[in-house]
């Protein structure tokens, strides 16, 4: 399951994080979309080869 897809379970965990980090709920929201949307972008331009040279490497950073 896609968490943004269930709202109340998506609420939740927000809520949920902001209590555990001690920070306001929207700064959890707004790192959430913001990651959602990178990723989005990345898979976007792994699907199209004219935005990546064949000698470029995907890794993850953690």
């Amino acid at each position: 399951m896609k968490l943004h897809e269930d709202k109340e379970q998506l609420a939740d965990a927000i809520r949920i994080t902001a209590a555990e980090l001690g920070i306001p709920q929207k700064f959890v929201e707004k790192d959430f979309g913001i990651c959602r949307y990178f990723r989005v972008c990345r898979d976007v331009l792994r699907r199209d080869e004219r935005y990546v040279s064949p000698d470029f490497r995907w890794e993850v950073v953690a």
